[in-house]
């Protein structure tokens, strides 16, 4: 209701295309209105299958690849760590429980317990407590970063903080160790998100820029490339159009569009293939909190080390 009310807004002002949102949830509410005012979307950030099939009239796009995959590449990760018995913590939100639906048809055994909380739950000691009533020995969780914090703070207060843990992309950038009370409770944590693609003079261009504006170019956020690629598509489209009418301009300008975040192809329903998954750990030294991004997983290669 809120991403619908925004975006409304966005309407209102007169743009000609919306950069988003961020979470599905917000995608899924925003484009209702989008669709009735014909104004596109083009998502940085929203991964629920849900949003492959869900009825836009064409009308939204997203430039990061369906969960349908990370949720193999979570398997594939799990399995290569030789997880067992494992408990599978999720949001009951769309990202969440897409994801966590998509790994659990992945896996291929019977999970230890599968247990959903609403993503604005701030207590996790009733949804660690299932996980160690049931015995279980790794975790895969789906969440964001101050509840997956909260989560891996919880699971080591019951005695559980040894247990292998695996999350995605909700908290796979060092954003996430700042939510801990002790930093050091990050290491040794796995994490998928999606895989940049490969170096091309577009991505090299966008982080000089970045840098050159006062960022830390090896430092982005997960999706700040994406969110690049989204507003510029969206702009190229909006030069190009002649009727009024961005959906099959956006079409067009993703045909093999090189951007800063990789190179996106649009299919019929708006979805990318996208590069893989790059697979992360946090390391602690007793001082500093690293992200080493040594693997990655793709639908051709599968899982191996980083080139």
């Amino acid at each position: 209701t809120t991403a619908g009310s925004a975006a409304q807004t966005l309407i209102d002002a007169g743009v000609v295309g919306i950069a988003g949102a961020a979470c599905s949830g917000a995608t899924l509410g925003a484009i209702e209105i989008a669709k009735a005012a014909g104004t596109p979307m083009v998502s940085y950030a929203s991964t629920s299958p849900a949003v492959t099939d869900h009825n836009d009239n064409g009308y939204l796009f997203r430039v990061v690849p369906s969960d349908a995959q990370q949720g193999q590449a979570m398997a594939a990760v799990a399995a290569a760590e030789s997880f067992s018995n494992v408990a599978l913590i999720y949001m009951t939100n769309d990202y969440g429980a897409g994801l966590a639906d998509a790994f659990e048809g992945s896996w291929s055994e019977a999970l230890c317990v599968k247990v959903g909380y609403d993503q604005d739950a701030t207590d996790f000691t009733s949804t660690i407590q299932q996980v160690a009533d049931s015995g279980c020995g790794s975790v895969v969780s789906v969440t964001y970063a101050t509840d997956g914090a909260a989560i891996v703070e919880e699971l080591a207060a019951q005695g559980g903080g040894d247990a292998p843990f695996l999350g995605a992309d909700g908290i796979a950038d060092l954003g996430f160790v700042n939510e801990f009370s002790d930093a050091s409770a990050v290491a040794g944590i796995m994490a998928t998100k999606p895989s940049p693609g490969s170096d091309s003079a577009e991505k090299a261009a966008f982080e000089a820029a970045y840098t050159a504006a006062g960022g830390n170019a090896s430092l982005l956020g997960i999706y700040t490339s994406e969110v690049y690629d989204a507003i510029n598509i969206i702009a190229a489209a909006a030069m190009a159009d002649s009727d009024g009418d961005l959906r099959d301009d956006i079409a067009a300008v993703g045909i093999n569009y090189a951007g800063a975040s990789g190179v996106h192809t649009f299919t019929a329903t708006g979805d990318v293939v996208g590069s893989g998954y790059l697979v992360c750990t946090f390391v602690h030294d007793g001082t500093d909190a690293t992200l080493i991004c040594d693997r990655t997983w793709n639908l051709v290669d599968g899982l191996q080390a980083a080139a």
